[in-house]
């Protein structure tokens, strides 16, 4: 009797499996909708993944947002922490080091960061 309710209970879970919606990867590595505004202050650094990706780490919440397509881009050498405003993109790009951000705004803001980490 038990082994009939085991076989019917996993047949459940099965079936519950395959009738969830599907996500996408993108909804699975980065959550939230593309088009989301942020408000972010934190601190510049390079990705490890070939130094060409400029990326912030929010000093509040610790996610890190990929910001290449800032004009002009921030320069991480002067340590200085940066207040920026933009938008989530529903882009995935090479660096993969968090959610891409577009239609950046930007500046300088009066904290200092801790010196760059060597990459690695």
């Amino acid at each position: 009797m038990s082994k009939l309710v085991s076989l019917a209970l996993g047949g459940l879970v099965i079936a519950g499996a395959l009738a969830a919606p599907a996500q996408s990867h993108a909804q699975v590595q980065f959550p939230g909708l593309p088009g989301q505004p942020v408000a972010i202050t934190g601190c510049l650094y390079r990705s490890n993944f070939g130094n060409r990706c400029l990326l912030i780490r929010d000093i509040n919440t610790g996610v890190s947002y990929q910001i290449n397509s800032a004009v002009p881009l921030a320069n991480p050498m002067l340590r200085r922490a940066i207040t920026l405003t933009g938008l989530t993109a529903p882009i995935f790009d090479t660096c993969m080091a968090g959610p891409v951000l577009q239609n950046i705004r930007w500046r300088y803001a009066p904290r200092l960061c801790p010196p760059l980490a060597p990459a690695q």
